[in-house]
């Protein structure tokens, strides 16, 4: 789990480097830390760095909230299946 915390918080300061100041915060959307903007290039850095497609409906910006919201700890290890290796290669 602490790899999964650790390689989400490494794409989450590529896509905002203000983000690493706050990584064990909860508020990185409500404080202002992260916008639209940089939820959107995380998704994409996330779907590119798991293998993983994120849903539209799990857009919501408290699955943004910190590095260790419920999405990031279950979710993104949910999504990953076998044959997403197949199609990335």
């Amino acid at each position: 789990m602490e790899n999964m915390k650790e390689r989400v918080s490494a794409v989450l300061v590529q896509v905002n480097k203000k983000a690493e100041l706050h990584l064990d915060s909860t508020s990185l959307v409500s404080s202002g830390i992260l916008d639209s903007l940089d939820i959107m290039s995380l998704i994409m850095d996330l779907e590119r760095e798991f293998e993983i497609e994120i849903d539209p409906e799990d857009v919501l910006s408290e699955n943004f909230e910190s590095v260790s919201a419920r999405f990031f700890t279950s979710h993104l290890t949910e999504r990953r299946s076998p044959w997403m290796y197949m199609v990335t290669g």
